[in-house]
């Protein structure tokens, strides 16, 4: 995602998305005590609106749901950042891409029923085979 990122910036794309990992927004929340950067960016904005971007959010994992770092639930993070993005679809049409190693059954499992919905939104790419990381 990375790369493509990069590429769509490069090209000057209006599709660019920043790419974040969930420990980064995590590191935010601790410091700031919420997303907003993440979400609405409502930091220097006018109004009631802020000034979403598209982004990318890697690496949600499976242990989502008891996973805390440093004391924070990085489950509730995720709901929040997933709900706010939907609602930021809806109004914005700014859009949200996620890697995970989840399925869409771990997803649905995961997470609470009235997220659940919000996730048409996305479409589901699987990418089947051996770890290409080093």
């Amino acid at each position: 995602m990375q790369i493509f990122s990069d590429y769509l910036r490069i090209m000057g794309n209006p599709n660019q998305f920043y790419n974040i990992s969930l420990t980064q927004m995590a590191n935010h929340y601790k410091l700031n005590g919420n997303i907003d950067r993440y979400t609405y960016n409502e930091t220097g904005a006018t109004g009631f609106e802020g000034n979403p971007v598209n982004v990318c959010l890697n690496d949600i994992g499976i242990d989502l749901g008891k996973q805390k770092s440093f004391g924070t639930d990085m489950g509730s993070i995720v709901e929040e950042f997933l709900f706010a993005r939907y609602e930021i679809f809806q109004n914005h049409r700014r859009r949200t891409h996620l890697t995970s190693n989840l399925s869409v059954k771990d997803f649905k499992n995961t997470f609470e029923s009235r997220l659940v919905d919000r996730f048409k939104i996305y479409n589901v790419i699987s990418l089947t085979g051996e770890s290409r990381r080093k």
